[in-house]
């Protein structure tokens, strides 16, 4: 997630954003920096880059009046809720089974699946993307923003794409599967 995202930085919480930096992000290239885990920075340090992240990037009120749905999920997600809730915000941009569409990439994609954490898919579809043109949570259908349910039953239905045996494009010839 973009750090210059203000609605990232909006929704995301001290002790999220800490955790963060200070233990990194398993599975993706977010290294530990806290010495505790390995890395460089003291915990005072450390604090001041959140700080100094907030400072910089953030901009206060930029979710007045709206009700974002929360950082972590309040609910589980369902398959079917999600598969339906995709069809209404999302299919429009990456297509109707999430290989791509007119203006968006895949985001079914066994690869990316594979690197991408359930927070991480929750995060962007809360946040959007800006940087790339992708919409926040209140911009996939106009004057009809997703709930907090939608979007842990769209990260679901995602979830729901993994494969077992990531970034194998071919039929094997010993199994006739992926």
């Amino acid at each position: 997630m973009g750090l210059a995202n203000p609605v990232y930085l909006a929704i995301v919480d001290d002790r999220s954003m800490r955790a963060s930096i200070a233990d990194g992000v398993l599975g993706t290239a977010m290294p530990a920096f806290a010495q505790a885990a390995g890395g460089m920075l003291t915990e005072k340090q450390i604090d001041a880059l959140v700080d100094g992240i907030r400072s910089h990037w953030g901009h206060p009120g930029v979710l007045d009046g709206t009700n974002p749905p929360s950082y972590t999920p309040m609910s589980a997600g369902d398959v079917r809720r999600g598969a339906v809730a995709y069809q209404a915000f999302c299919q429009s941009c990456h297509g109707p089974d999430g290989a791509g569409g007119p203006t968006a990439s895949a985001i079914t994609n066994d690869a990316f699946l594979a690197l991408t954490s359930e927070q991480a898919l929750r995060t962007t579809v809360i946040a959007g993307r800006p940087e790339i043109g992708a919409p926040d949570w209140r911009g996939n259908v106009l004057g009809r923003p997703m709930s907090e349910q939608d979007v842990s039953d769209v990260v679901s239905w995602l979830v729901s794409h993994r494969v077992a045996r990531p970034g194998r494009p071919y039929f094997t010839a010993d199994t006739g599967q992926r």
